[in-house]
């Protein structure tokens, strides 16, 4: 007989209703836990996963220190707090500057070179790659063969490995073979 007075009336089949209740509560929350972590491990592995293109990357791409200029005008200071901000690796920081100093003037493959620099660096990619290839109309810039370098990284970072080995076999002043021949297709 069963000892809880509350339960004397109930027929069988409301003990066995109220069991099956308390079963998929059970069986509800469980579902909830194990999905909700599931779902937490997937999203963990997804963000720090690193593709072999990805791991590439970050094995060749050193961030380059920048050099001040001569102030001559209120844009080269900005431009040398830029920089400043950048050696010291505060890129959020520094691209806040050079984005003010691109409007000014849009056409300069310096800005656009150090722009997208602190963009790989500071790990956006895809900007990154907007501001180099900005370099590469300028065929006479001092820059032109670190913008294909980096160009090619950023691709392999944005897992394009057509297009990173693209960029990189335009590098002259660089020994580039150990990653092209590094890179999955």
């Amino acid at each position: 007989m069963n000892s809880d007075p509350s339960n004397n009336n109930l027929s069988k089949a409301e003990l066995q209703y109220r069991r099956t209740e308390r079963i998929t509560a059970i069986f509800t929350r469980f579902t909830i836990v194990f999905s909700a972590l599931l779902l937490i491990a997937f999203g963990l592995y997804w963000a720090f996963h690193k593709t072999k293109n990805q791991k590439l990357f970050y094995k060749h791409f050193k961030p380059i220190q920048a050099e001040t200029i001569k102030e001559e005008d209120s844009n080269d200071i900005v431009f040398n707090k830029a920089i400043n901000l950048y050696n010291q690796e505060k890129y959020s920081e520094s691209l806040q500057h050079w984005e003010e100093i691109i409007k000014k003037n849009p056409k300069s493959d310096t800005l656009h070179y150090y722009t997208g620099m602190a963009y790989l660096a500071f790990d956006k990619q895809d900007p990154a790659i907007y501001h180099l290839n900005k370099v590469l109309i300028h065929s006479n810039s001092i820059y032109l063969q670190d913008a294909y370098y980096y160009l090619g990284l950023a691709n392999l970072k944005a897992d394009n490995p057509l297009v990173a080995n693209k960029y990189l076999s335009f590098v002259e002043n660089r020994d580039v073979k150990a990653i092209q021949n590094n890179i999955h297709y």
